[in-house]
């Protein structure tokens, strides 16, 4: 059984982490500021709040089962603890740098 309460706390995680990043880059693409800089600077102005609210909720909602006797409900806190906390700092974090890094609005065609 713990064997696959992993892997429904795997199906989800992937899907919270594509979430985070998702929403992270789209505002970055529709920005209507400047420079690139200043694009990811209005993508966290307007998603870096909505992700930490709902990164931080799904944690307080789960914080409950820490002190759960069972194995199978402190193996579930301990994925998803994780997964908030890797997928919230790829979308705030790594997903900002990779859209800095190949912005597609900035390429030359040759």
């Amino acid at each position: 059984p713990r064997e696959f309460v992993s892997m429904i706390n795997l199906i989800l995680g992937i899907g919270f982490s594509v979430d985070f990043s998702a929403h992270m880059c789209h505002a970055f693409m529709v920005s209507t500021a400047g420079n690139r800089n200043e694009r990811a600077i209005d993508a966290l102005d307007r998603m870096g709040i909505p992700i930490l609210q709902g990164g931080m909720s799904t944690f307080l909602a789960v914080l409950v089962l820490v002190g759960s006797d069972s194995n199978i409900f402190q193996t579930f806190f301990r994925m998803i603890f994780l997964i908030m906390f890797f997928g919230m700092a790829h979308g705030l974090i790594f997903s900002q740098c990779s859209c800095l890094l190949s912005d597609p609005n900035h390429i030359v065609s040759f």
